[in-house]
């Protein structure tokens, strides 16, 4: 006696075979998101070569050996004023932005992998307690308990983003940039 009509047991394998290899998707980042990675390692550590986090003053004088310096003048010896003061002003925006990216993009991406781990782990628990309770194991589920132990976690998980926002929003230099970073290193490789 089978459980199942025939028709249902019936799989089409060819089409599965020839789509497979080719929609095979790679384990790993999508090309967009190492570009925007690269991005913000390149706007970070031209940033900190402009003058870092604003630790250096724009004016440094002449006589003094970090006037000499590429990193501590904002820009080459015998620059302009003028261009000096433009380096002093991206520094801080682009070495801040793009270390705001970076950490916002790890954030996002373990995240993300987290909450695939616990997807898992909670399909794989409903899978486990369905079987056993089909196959008697297990008596009647109280289901209106484990709703009540939803809500309960629910709202502790709405007080834990609440906080991870605070934090993140007071943390990160950028907001912004930060924001974005969470929102690529969440975002799926496709």
């Amino acid at each position: 006696m089978t459980l199942f009509p025939a028709s249902v047991h019936v799989m089409n394998f060819e089409a599965e075979s020839e789509i497979a290899p080719e929609e095979a998707k790679q384990a790993g980042l999508g090309a967009w998101q190492k570009v925007a990675l690269v991005v913000a390692l390149v706007s970070t550590l031209g940033g900190l070569a402009l003058g870092g986090f604003g630790s250096e003053s724009v004016g440094a004088s002449g006589a003094s050996p970090q006037a000499e310096s590429f990193a501590a003048g904002g820009g080459v010896v015998g620059a302009s004023g003028e261009a000096q003061e433009t380096a002093g002003m991206w520094a801080p925006l682009l070495a801040k932005g793009g270390l705001s990216f970076l950490l916002a993009f790890c954030v996002g991406y373990a995240v993300r992998v987290a909450l695939k781990v616990l997807f898992l782990a909670v399909g794989l628990a409903a899978l486990a307690v369905f079987g056993l309770q089909y196959a008697g194991f297990l008596g009647e589920v109280q289901w209106d308990r484990l709703t009540e132990f939803w809500d309960i976690g629910v709202a502790a998980a709405k007080d834990q983003a609440d906080g991870f926002q605070a934090f993140v929003s007071g943390r990160l230099p950028s907001a912004t940039s930060g924001g974005l970073g969470l929102l690529v290193g969440f975002r799926r490789t496709g």
